[in-house]
């Protein structure tokens, strides 16, 4: 049996040792799925300063002639750097459309190196990251960033050409989620719309709905809408109280062609769009032990989702159990199934393509096909006329 297979297969015991073993896994979990041409694909990392704010920027765009590419804004989560998501950044560029990541490098890995994060105080950190004022803050930068990188395109800068400027959605993970749904037209009744870019869709990776959530809110979104959650999408902080609750969103939406992708096995860290690091590799019970996974996982967070006893420095659940410390993504997976990684990209890359290049193969697969090939994985529900 091919070793990609034999990964393929048995991904719920182990985790493959190899990062390109795991892309070889995920690869051999998408056949039969949605599965468009892929090219070579074209990067760089940056840092922009708009107004006195810096801005991490990571570009990730089809190689050579390729035409006009259609543009997705990703907004990563809570902890986490504009280099985050990867799986699913690369796997749009290599279908021809140009990512532009952005994260506030105070929101990013810094985050760790703050007052409250050394002092403990994680709900305290989600509180203020998660509040108005920062939302706020965070569209004013997702609009000078769009500004920005339009300019320099159509200005003839050559690390930004080849991109359909008019053309473009906003895909948001964890904290990003909740600025993507904001970007989309979410607010409160009586609220104006809080920004005037109006994405083509959005899709919400681990969407964000607070504890004294409003129903009303997410009737207000006005675009195609692909929320991905699961059972297992549980808040490293509990500062949202349940999986379950992230379902809210879907149940005010109210835009037709909007889909829910309900993920059986995928946890809150695997919606990040990162790799777990083998055991035992770089950064093992470090800083990056695990993939990224929005808030990493306090000290004192158990499994159930409620609070453990408090361990010495570096403790896990129960104490000293893998290292694991503030920054480390939730810690080593245990477990990774590439199929639940493989259910992401493909329903993605069939809703990027059905919205934004009106690909009616798309469209028939996300209504006709999806089912049958997620099987018991996962489940896919669309908002009907």
């Amino acid at each position: 049996m091919p070793l990609a297979i034999t990964l393929a297969l048995g991904a719920c015991s182990s985790p493959p040792e190899k990062p390109q073993d795991q892309v070889a896994a995920i690869q051999a979990a998408r056949q039969g799925g949605y599965v468009p041409i892929a090219g070579p694909v074209q990067g760089w990392d940056a840092t922009w300063t708009l107004g006195q704010q810096p801005l991490e920027v990571s570009w990730l765009a089809p190689a050579g002639e390729h035409g006009a590419a259609p543009l997705i804004l990703y907004l990563p989560g809570l902890g986490e750097s504009a280099r985050s998501g990867e799986l699913w950044r690369r796997a749009w560029a290599e279908a021809g459309y140009a990512v532009l990541s952005i994260q506030m490098p105070q929101q990013g890995r810094a985050l760790y190196s703050s007052g409250d994060a050394q002092a403990g105080a994680f709900r305290k950190l989600a509180q203020d990251n998660y509040s108005q004022a920062s939302l706020m803050q965070r569209i004013a930068l997702a609009q000078a960033a769009l500004a920005e990188a339009a300019k320099r395109g159509r200005a003839g800068d050559p690390a930004l050409a080849g991109v359909d400027w008019d053309n473009w959605m906003v895909a948001g993970f964890d904290l990003g989620a909740q600025t993507a749904a904001a970007l989309a037209g979410e607010r409160g009744n009586g609220q104006a719309r809080l920004s005037a870019l109006r994405p083509k869709a959005a899709i919400l990776l681990s969407p964000y709905v607070e504890s004294s959530y409003d129903t009303d809110r997410f009737t207000h979104i006005d675009v195609p809408v692909l929320s991905i959650s699961g059972p297992r999408d549980k808040d490293p902080f509990s500062w949202i109280p349940s999986p379950q609750q992230r379902q809210v969103l879907w149940r005010g939406l109210q835009v037709n062609d909007s889909y829910l992708l309900t993920l059986i096995e995928a946890d809150h860290a695997l919606l990040g769009g990162e790799l777990p690091r083998p055991m035992g590799g770089p950064g093992h019970g470090g800083e990056r032990g695990g993939p990224g996974g929005g808030m990493a996982r306090p000290p004192a967070f158990n499994e159930g989702g409620g609070e453990g006893r408090r361990g010495g420095p570096g403790e896990g659940p129960g104490g000293r159990h893998g290292g694991r410390k503030p920054g480390a993504g939730g810690g080593i997976r245990e477990h990774f199934d590439p199929r639940q990684a493989a259910y992401v990209q493909a329903v993605t890359l069939a809703f990027l393509d059905s919205r934004l290049r009106h690909a009616a193969a798309a469209s028939q697969w996300l209504d006709q096909n999806a089912t049958t090939w997620l099987g018991h994985g996962a489940w896919l529900e669309k908002k009907n006329p």
